[in-house]
């Protein structure tokens, strides 16, 4: 996962394919350096991760906490209250 992260930082856009890894296996190294990542994000690139963010809830949910945090792109932030406010 983390190569693909990288791939995604390169290209500066987020392909589905990390939170849908990131969804299916709950690994703390790769959600640390995509966590790292997400707070990195400006622009028109926040509009298409939070699109991604909102297709793959379970991986939003690891995500929570930035949420309170302002300096993260606003949507990115909305996307991630929107699919895990539900949640456990």
């Amino acid at each position: 996962m983390l190569w693909v992260l990288e791939a995604a930082r390169a290209a500066g856009t987020a392909d589905d394919l990390v939170c849908a890894w990131d969804e299916a296996h709950d690994q703390w190294s790769p959600q640390g350096a995509t966590l790292r990542w997400l707070r990195t994000l400006q622009g028109p690139a926040t509009a298409e991760v939070a699109g991604v963010l909102r297709r793959f809830p379970r991986s939003a949910r690891h995500y929570r906490d930035l949420t309170g945090e302002t300096s993260v792109g606003l949507t990115i932030r909305a996307a991630i209250h929107h699919v895990t406010s539900n949640q456990p």
